[in-house]
């Protein structure tokens, strides 16, 4: 599966100084994964605060089988 495709593609490139120095900086942004993990979050019900690591993990197992659809399509 690949977990690193960027959510929303854009390459950005810029230099910046740093202690005297130009570097070259670049911004992946949010994996796909991410991205789908917290839509999927948004429609899981939670009540208590123990619920959080079970809603974390839903999150992402839902985002993993969204990932695994899209590859078989």
């Amino acid at each position: 599966m690949k977990h690193e495709v960027p959510a929303f593609p854009v390459k950005i490139n810029e230099e910046r100084e740093f202690r005297g120095r130009f570097i070259e900086v670049e911004y992946p942004g949010m994996s796909l994964r991410d991205w789908f993990a917290g839509q999927a979050l948004r429609g899981i019900k939670i009540e208590e605060q123990a619920d959080l690591e079970y809603a974390a993990e839903e999150a992402y197992r839902i985002s993993d089988a969204m990932l695994k659809a899209r590859e078989e399509s």
